[in-house]
């Protein structure tokens, strides 16, 4: 709606503004720690704050995210603003890496490292990015099965080849958590083994787990062997019927070059007993992949 834009419209103005007046970002302080103000108040100063990223905003957003106002139950929520620096200073950095300290925080910090890692490659700080990501490594290594899907979440935010054969061994952890959590992991991750542990995460036994892990793989194209594969599966009941939408989006998701392929997939999906009335629709305009690399 246009309430919508002009927000929009309003916050990256304000950023661009903060960006030039120091003094006006020094006023936002007050309103943080004003006890008056609400938790989604604090958050989007914060957001502010993260979005303008000069030396003067995150000089800023440290002293916030370390006073008393930034603590309890939002503290969490919080440290979440910190992955939206564009250039984080080691004093930004540094805030995230005492959350993993704290027992309260700990299961936020790894998503805000990830991204600080990504935004450091990002801003040509190749050496920093990789020392940030080593640790979350290292964390990785010794967390707690309650503590591995945010650590692998973290891994995922940094966006990091380097990142897949680390990510791969968590393949055929016993708990579907942390699988689920590593899909979008290895979905983020770019580079073969990444996509090798994705594409075999697709026959995972959990139905939720198989269906995140299709959801993913389709979102990069597949070879005509791994659609046929997919097919053989569905003929063969070794793809949930929970899973068929997000197989269904992987579908829609190829180019035409596939257009047999993904056809004969859909007509295995339509062979089953199912109840989703987007199948049977999707395989009744797959001419449309035809004309249009976008459809199915």
């Amino acid at each position: 709606t246009g309430a919508v834009a002009d927000a929009t419209r309003f916050f990256w103005r304000a950023t661009a503004l903060l960006a030039q007046d120091d003094g006006a970002v020094r006023a936002l302080v007050p309103l943080f720690v004003d006890g008056r103000a609400c938790e989604r108040m604090r958050g989007y100063l914060l957001d502010l704050l993260a979005r303008t990223g000069t030396p003067a905003a995150q000089r800023a957003l440290v002293e916030l995210l370390d006073g008393p106002a930034a603590q309890g139950s939002a503290r969490s929520h919080y440290l979440q603003r910190l992955g939206f620096v564009a250039d984080p200073e080691p004093a930004t950095v540094r805030v995230a890496e005492r959350a993993l300290d704290d027992p309260a925080t700990r299961a936020a910090a790894p998503y805000a490292l990830g991204s600080l890692a990504q935004r450091m490659t990002e801003a040509g700080r190749g050496e920093d990015a990789r020392a940030l990501n080593g640790r979350l490594q290292r964390v990785l290594e010794r967390a707690t099965p309650a503590e591995r899907p945010h650590v692998l979440a973290g891994l995922g935010n940094a966006r990091r080849e380097d990142n897949g054969p680390v990510l791969a061994r968590f393949t055929g952890d016993p708990d579907a958590r942390v699988r689920l959590a590593l899909t979008t992991a290895l979905g983020r991750t770019p580079g073969a083994a990444s996509r090798e542990a994705l594409w075999a995460m697709t026959r995972d036994g959990d139905a939720t787990v198989q269906a995140r892990a299709l959801e993913a793989a389709g979102e990069a194209p597949l070879t005509a062997a791994q659609i046929d594969d997919l097919t053989a599966r569905v003929r063969d009941g070794r793809v949930p019927q929970p899973a068929f939408g997000a197989l269904l989006a992987a579908l829609r998701a190829q180019t035409s070059a596939h257009a047999a392929a993904v056809a004969a997939c859909l007509d295995a999906m339509i062979a089953q007993d199912i109840a989703d009335p987007q199948v049977p629709a999707a395989s009744s305009a797959r001419a449309c992949t035809v004309a249009s690399p976008s459809r199915v």
